[in-house]
C-alpha cells in the first residue's frame, strides 16, 4: 500500500506522458492536425492519466459516478504535421472542492518546443442523480488544493452582440460517448463548421476556449449561432429541442500570416502597445515585418 501511494504521489508531482503519431486521417488538407483531433489527444491522455492514478473510467463506473469536462482553454503556437511523433504531458494542477484542474502540453521533440498548452477543468457527477460530487470523497489523500487561474463559468466567454451564421444539427448516434451524451469535442467541431473553408485554411489558430454547460443527447436538435470578427469568432450551441438552453460556448482566436490584413483600425485590436502601433505603421509602409506577440492577452471575445 505504501509503494502504491508513493507511485501515485510521484505521478501527481511529475505528471503523465503519452506519445502519439499524427495519422493521415487526423489531418486536414494542409497536412496539419485538425482542430477536433487536438481534443481527441487531450481527452485520451486525460483518461490514461486518471487510469494511472487508479481513478479511471472503470473506477468511476464501479462507484456510480462519471467525469465531465467543464471547460478548456488552449493556447496554440503551431500544430504538428502528418507523421510527426508528438508527446502529450498531462499533470494535475490543483484540486478544488468540486473539481480537478489539469494542465496539458503537446511537444514537438524535433523542434524542441511546445506546440500547444491546455488548461481544463473536470468535475465529478453522480451517475444516478447528475449532481456534483466532492473531490475529497474520491481522492481523500490527494492534498493539492488551490484556485484555478482560469474562469470556467459561462461568463468567461463574452456574450454575442449579433449572429452572422447559423447551423442546425441533429445529434447522431455516433456522437454519443461512454457517458451517454454528445462528446465535448463535437461542440468544437460544430463551431468550425460555421466558418468558411477559406477562413480555416488561411488563418492560423491561436487560441481555443470552450465552456460546457448542458449535455446533448442522441436525436436532440442543436443550433450553432456564430458571430464572426476579423480575428476571432464566438459560437453559442443551443438546444432547440430544449427551450434554447445553452449547451456550450466556444471561442476561436486566429492569427493570420500577415496579421495587419485583418486589423482595419485600433478598435479591432484595443490592446496595441506603442511599440506594436509603430511596427504596424511601418509594416503598412513595407518597411518592417510585423510579428504579433505569442503571449496570450485579454481580448474582446475571451475574458479572464
Amino acid at each position: 500500500m505504501t509503494h502504491l501511494r508513493f507511485e501515485l504521489i510521484s505521478l501527481l508531482k511529475k505528471g503523465f506522458m503519452k506519445n502519439y503519431r499524427v495519422a493521415p486521417y487526423e489531418t486536414d488538407e494542409t497536412g496539419k492536425l485538425k482542430i477536433g483531433s487536438i481534443f481527441n489527444y487531450l481527452q485520451d491522455s486525460m483518461d490514461e492519466y486518471s487510469t494511472a492514478l487508479k481513478v479511471g473510467p472503470q473506477y468511476c463506473q464501479r462507484r456510480g459516478m462519471s467525469y465531465a469536462l467543464r471547460g478548456y482553454d488552449v493556447a496554440v503556437s503551431d500544430l504538428p504535421q502528418r507523421g510527426v511523433a508528438v508527446p502529450v504531458h498531462t499533470k494535475l494542477a490543483c484540486v478544488t472542492p468540486y473539481s480537478f484542474v489539469l494542465q496539458q502540453t503537446m511537444y514537438d521533440p524535433s523542434l524542441k518546443q511546445s506546440l500547444l498548452s491546455s488548461c481544463s477543468q473536470v468535475i465529478l457527477l453522480s451517475a444516478e442523480t447528475g449532481r456534483f460530487l466532492r473531490t475529497k470523497d474520491v481522492l481523500p489523500f490527494y492534498i493539492m488544493q488551490g484556485v484555478p487561474a482560469q474562469n470556467y463559468s459561462m461568463s468567461a466567454i463574452a456574450n454575442q452582440t449579433r449572429i452572422d451564421r447559423k447551423l442546425d444539427v441533429t445529434v447522431p448516434w455516433d456522437y454519443i460517448d461512454f457517458n451517454k451524451h454528445m462528446n465535448n469535442t463535437k461542440y468544437i467541431e460544430m463551431a468550425t463548421r460555421t466558418l468558411s473553408p477559406a477562413q480555416l485554411k488561411e488563418m492560423k489558430l491561436r487560441r481555443i476556449a470552450a465552456i460546457f454547460k448542458n449535455s446533448a443527447k442522441c436525436g436532440e436538435q442543436l443550433q450553432v449561432q456564430t458571430q464572426i470578427e476579423p480575428w476571432y469568432s464566438v459560437h453559442n450551441i443551443v438546444s432547440t429541442s430544449n427551450a434554447h438552453h445553452t449547451c456550450a460556448k466556444v471561442y476561436l482566436e486566429w492569427q493570420k500570416e500577415f496579421y495587419h490584413e485583418k486589423i482595419k483600425s485600433e478598435e479591432k485590436e484595443p490592446l496595441l502597445t506603442a511599440e506594436r502601433k509603430e511596427n504596424f505603421a511601418l509594416d503598412k509602409q513595407g518597411k518592417k515585418h510585423y510579428n504579433p506577440p505569442t503571449q496570450i492577452r485579454r481580448t474582446n471575445g475571451y475574458v479572464y
